[in-house]
């Protein structure tokens, strides 16, 4: 397992390859938020690689305030599967939303966080890689990531 520090969040990674860090997220918020903020400790890894197996282990052990992966309540997944050139942009705007929210309420609540799925994986790896295979077009793809640039300011 490789540790990555990148201000203000710790990366775990749970597959060798996983390469998509580098040094943007040190620049990805400003300081008024980042005082309030004890630790944030994202997990990142592929599907069903066992991120929200050890968010939860973690969490127990070192008594941090576990966030999760908002599955269930999501209105796109399953019409994703079922079309994914029609549904890609809207379920990475979700995610988008979602996470972006995530990280707003992790950083006011001052408290030791871990999180399985950050707003990054989406940005730098499952939008390119739609973008790449087809599956979402250059311009939702350049709107997306508007969008995700967008948050990194606000934040």
């Amino acid at each position: 397992m490789l540790i990555i520090q990148a201000f203000p969040v710790y990366f775990l990674t749970l597959t060798k390859g996983f390469y998509f860090l580098q040094n943007y997220f040190v620049h990805s918020c400003s300081s008024r938020l980042k005082k309030k903020l004890s630790m944030h400790i994202a997990i990142a890894g592929n599907i069903g690689s066992g991120k929200t197996t050890l968010t939860s282990l973690l969490s127990k052990h070192y008594k941090w305030d576990p966030h999760y992966e908002d599955v269930d309540d999501n209105p796109y997944l399953n019409d994703f599967y079922q079309d994914m050139q029609r549904w890609s942009f809207n379920l990475q705007i979700y995610f988008l939303n979602s996470r972006f929210n995530q990280i707003l309420d992790i950083r006011k609540s001052g408290k030791e966080v871990i999180q399985d799925r950050t707003i990054y994986e989406d940005a730098f790896i499952f939008a390119p890689n739609l973008h790449s295979m087809g599956l979402m077009t250059t311009r939702d793809f350049e709107n997306y990531f508007t969008l995700f640039n967008l948050s990194l300011r606000i934040c």
